[in-house]
């Protein structure tokens, strides 16, 4: 089996458990691959935006404390349900452990923002939600998505913290 993904990284080329991660390597393990932090295999996403809920972009720093790789997985993949039982949707989606992980490229700010902006509305509030934009980037999503009371109402409340916008929305609708 093969699948492609992202992974994200902290800014000193690590992940959580202290390995050193580098482009063009194959990551590789003989262990039993499961998801999860009791198990074995390397992490990774089908869908970039996913990846912001294991690394956050520091509000501040607009993602210079995280860098995002293109990745390929195979050998043994292992799916996120195949390994928990989940009984209600928690937001989670298309995570994966697999025996081997090849970093194909780290992308650019450039790349990693191209690729929010040709997003469904649904999947663009979890991009927003999770990487720090600046100014100018709001300015592309609010254009992008200017039909989008939902994309436009999460970078009010993730982007710009304004933590009024959904009750003046529910306001508005009553």
């Amino acid at each position: 089996m093969e699948l492609f993904g992202y992974k994200c990284f902290n800014a000193n080329g690590k992940n959580r458990y202290g390995i050193d991660i580098r482009e063009g390597i194959i990551y590789s393990t003989d262990k039993d691959v499961r998801y999860g932090n009791d198990g074995h295999g390397y992490h990774f996403c089908t869908n970039m935006e996913d990846t912001f809920r294991f690394f956050k972009s520091d509000k501040s720093n607009l993602c210079e404390d995280i860098f995002i790789c293109e990745v390929r997985a195979f050998g043994e993949i292992r799916e996120r349900e195949q390994d928990r039982v989940v009984e209600v949707d928690d937001g989670y989606y298309g995570l994966y452990a697999a025996q081997n992980l090849e970093i194909l490229k780290i992308l650019t700010r450039e790349e990693i923002i191209e690729y929010g902006l040709n997003l469904s509305p649904d999947r663009t509030v979890r991009f927003v939600s999770g990487l720090k934009l600046s100014d100018e980037e709001i300015e592309r999503f609010r254009e992008k998505y200017k039909a989008s009371y939902i994309v436009n109402d999460a970078i009010d409340y993730y982007q710009l913290n304004d933590k009024d916008v959904y009750n003046r929305r529910f306001l508005l609708k009553r």
